[in-house]
C-alpha cells in the first residue's frame, strides 16, 4: 500500500463485502498503528524464521460515491482532508 499509494501516488480497488456482489471501492489512503510486538515464543503457529510477532490496525481510506458537483472540482484536496472518504478498519 505504501508503494502504490504513497510514492506512485495510485489508487487500486478493493470488494470490502463478502457477498456474490462485487462492488469495487477505491483506496485513497491508509494508516497504521502499531497494537503490540513481542517476541516469538516455540507455541506461536508461524514460519520457523519469525522472529517477532506485531499486531497493527490498518485503516483504509475508500473514496465514496461522488456527486455531480463533486466530480466537477477539485477532489484532491478534499481527499486529501478526509472530506470525500470513508474509513474502513480492518
Amino acid at each position: 500500500m505504501r508503494q502504490i499509494l504513497g510514492k506512485q501516488k495510485r489508487t487500486f480497488f478493493i470488494d470490502i463485502e463478502k457477498s456474490d456482489e462485487k462492488w469495487n471501492e477505491s483506496i485513497v489512503g491508509f494508516e497504521r498503528e502499531l497494537i503490540n510486538k513481542r517476541q516469538r515464543n516455540p507455541t506461536d503457529n508461524v514460519p520457523a524464521n519469525t522472529k517477532e510477532i506485531i499486531e497493527m490496525r490498518v485503516t483504509l481510506y475508500l473514496l465514496g460515491e461522488l456527486s455531480f458537483d463533486q466530480a466537477n472540482s477539485l477532489t484532491v484536496p478534499l481527499i486529501e482532508n478526509k472530506d470525500l472518504v470513508t474509513p474502513y478498519v480492518l
